[in-house]
């Protein structure tokens, strides 16, 4: 008995790495891409649209819909003179049950010009649009 708890035990330790994951740009766009508008009135946000359900068509039109799937964080890196941006997911839950994406945090940013770019998990860049920050 204490064996099959402890398989158990480490089944749901191994499983909670599968369950949030940092998406990758061609996941993005079969769930309908992401669209970034720019600085909002809020100086510390950027205005970046998305839905990780593939129910809404952003830069593309969806191709994979994901009923299980639910927004964990969207992460802003800046570096230089540019914002890199990649999305989390993880099951939807009780905690997780959003899916849109409607911004990311850009705290602390200097004003000027910036390149947006999407942050692969392989460390490789989709640049999706020129922003500048005021």
């Amino acid at each position: 008995m204490k064996s099959i708890t402890i398989a158990l035990a480490m089944l749901l330790i191994s499983s909670c790495s599968v369950i949030e994951s940092h998406q990758d740009w061609g996941f993005m766009q079969r769930v309908g891409g992401l669209t970034v508008a720019g600085q909002g009135k809020n100086p510390n946000w950027l205005i970046v649209r998305g839905d990780v359900s593939g129910f809404k068509e952003f830069s593309v039109k969806p191709t994979q819909v994901n009923s299980a799937l639910a927004l964990k964080y969207i992460e802003a890196e800046i570096k230089e003179s540019t914002i890199g941006l990649y999305v989390v997911t993880t099951l939807i839950s009780d905690k997780y049950n959003r899916t849109e994406i409607n911004g990311v945090d850009i705290s602390g940013i200097k004003k000027g010009d910036y390149l947006v770019q999407y942050l692969n998990p392989d460390n490789s860049t989709v640049d999706l649009k020129k922003v500048s920050i005021y």
